[in-house]
């Protein structure tokens, strides 16, 4: 998820400008997100069994944010004047991105085959490319349309193992709905990220939306 965040910065940047060096890094940045997420999914459905699912979302946030507070005490400063700023706004977005995404996901995970979700949550980038056409005005090409339904074919062929018969004998249930939820409040989470222009670095912003997502998960049962 840090990477993510980091991919958003990059490839859309609060700059008005970027150079093409930066847009590069954005991008690869965010393959490389969800060639990290697949493998923590993974870990997750296995552990199913030795935490539940919200009380490990919180856990992971809140121990994340602490890990990275003694690389930002220099920032400490500009924190608070962020937060007595924009903290509730920081608060709402870390919550969708940091708290309630990945709770939900977690919690389909429980319900669903790592398949099943990964084929599901594999549809984040094409609800994010179409928000961000409806809410940011970002021209949506054929070419990036064309893409994005390559990669989720792509994405369904090796989840199946390239079987149609296995891809036809899916079972959908009630946890690939929460899937799907997951997937479009990553897609919100990700568009209001960009909308946001936060005008704080982007390490200390990431402990401010991490702390951010621990809280907003905090209230849901642990169960």
């Amino acid at each position: 998820m840090a990477i993510h965040f980091w991919s958003v910065a990059e490839a859309s940047g609060h700059e008005k400008s970027l150079s093409t060096a930066s847009e590069t890094v954005g991008y690869a940045a965010g393959l490389t997100t969800w060639v990290l997420a697949a493998s923590v999914f993974v870990a997750i459905k296995l552990s199913n069994n030795e935490m539940p699912p919200w009380t490990f979302c919180c856990v992971r946030a809140f121990l994340s944010a602490l890990v990275l507070l003694p690389f930002i005490a220099s920032y400490y400063h500009d924190i608070i004047g962020f937060v007595r700023a924009r903290g509730w706004e920081a608060l709402f977005i870390g919550g969708i991105g940091l708290g309630l995404t990945q709770g939900t996901a977690f919690t389909a995970l429980s319900y669903t085959s790592v398949v099943n979700f990964g084929i599901i949550f594999g549809t984040a980038p094409i609800i994010t490319m179409a928000l961000a056409r409806i809410v940011l005005r970002e021209p949506m090409s054929v070419w990036q349309i064309a893409g994005a339904l390559t990669a989720f074919a792509g994405i369904i062929v090796i989840a199946v193992h390239g079987s149609l018969q296995q891809l036809l004998g899916l079972d959908f249930n009630s946890g690939d709905l929460i899937t799907l939820a997951a997937a479009c409040m990553f897609a919100i989470y990700t568009v209001m990220l960009k909308r946001a222009k936060f005008d704080l670095p982007r390490l200390p912003l990431l402990v401010v939306l991490l702390f951010s997502g621990a809280i907003a998960a905090l209230p849901f049962p642990s169960s």
